[in-house]
């Protein structure tokens, strides 16, 4: 008789929960990354009832009687006992949850879009994203690139030298994590912004040519004709010289000083010209 009166006192008190309303049937997924959603079905649960992970233990998110959702929490990455647990009572199933570190996470890239020649303060791409740890850098088509880590979500490429086109970059993590590529456009074309006289000599004057994506190996079109890098051609036909990305000097060798409309145009290897540019110059 006292022992069906301690089972019936046991079973009446408050703190007393079923072992049924703890059973753990199913957690899905079972591999996860900190942040993701698990589901947990069983029951029927109790509505206080909490999620063991290792030692960490945490609300869970009630969906019906039979089901528990839970968000991951943010841990080092390896392999953790699930767990329900109810007033001290913990269930007697238990699941394994693989939780693995978040792979990095590219969101933006600032340009997307980049001169094939860049003076050495603009050849740089900023990346943003998630999950940069320190340590981390920047693949290029595949290929280990010059970078510059700034935080967990900014890392900056020091742009190598590239050829025009769509290329593919990759933040890599320690432990070869990669995110996903994410493309950017090389530009090969020039532009010329504006051109005006410079240094005066007595049989010559130079033209200073301002612009963008001017290549050593560019060449200047005066009319249609080629005037090419080179000292050693006849006067009437000109020079070009190459200073930097942004700046071409054309030294002209005028036959008359009266003004006249002339149309630059620069052309870079491959074809690609700029927009024909008029000027008005002896």
């Amino acid at each position: 008789m006292k022992h069906l009166w301690f089972v019936f006192l046991a079973l009446s008190l408050p703190w007393a929960t079923p072992l049924s309303a703890l059973e753990l049937l199913s957690v899905a997924p079972t591999e996860v990354y900190p942040g993701d959603t698990v589901r947990l079905s069983g029951g029927p649960f109790p509505p206080d009832v909490l999620v063991r992970i290792g030692r960490e233990v945490l609300d869970a998110v009630p969906v019906t009687e039979q089901e528990l959702t839970l968000t991951v929490p943010s841990v080092p990455e390896g392999d953790y006992l699930l767990s329900l647990l109810h007033q001290g009572v913990a269930s007697p199933s238990s699941f394994t949850l693989r939780i693995r570190t978040k792979p990095p996470t590219i969101i933006n890239l600032t340009p997307s879009v980049v001169d094939e020649c860049l003076l050495q303060e603009n050849a740089r791409i900023e990346v943003e994203g998630e999950g940069f740890p320190r340590g981390s850098s920047i693949l290029v088509d595949g290929n280990p690139a010059p970078s510059q880590w700034e935080s967990a979500g900014s890392i900056t490429l020091l742009l190598p030298p590239l050829t025009s086109g769509t290329h593919q970059l990759q933040v890599i993590a320690p432990g070869e994590r990669r995110s996903l590529p994410r493309a950017f456009l090389v530009n090969n074309r020039p532009e010329i912004h504006s051109a005006y006289p410079g240094e005066d000599r007595v049989n010559s004057y130079e033209v200073i040519i301002r612009g963008k994506n001017f290549l050593s190996r560019s060449t200047l079109l005066v009319d249609g004709t080629v005037i090419p890098a080179s000292a050693a051609l006849p006067s009437q036909t000109g020079r070009l010289r190459h200073v930097d990305c942004e700046t071409l000097i054309y030294t002209r060798y005028p036959y008359s000083r009266t003004p006249k409309t002339v149309i630059l145009q620069v052309v870079n290897p491959g074809g690609v010209q700029s927009d024909p540019f008029s000027l008005s110059i002896p």
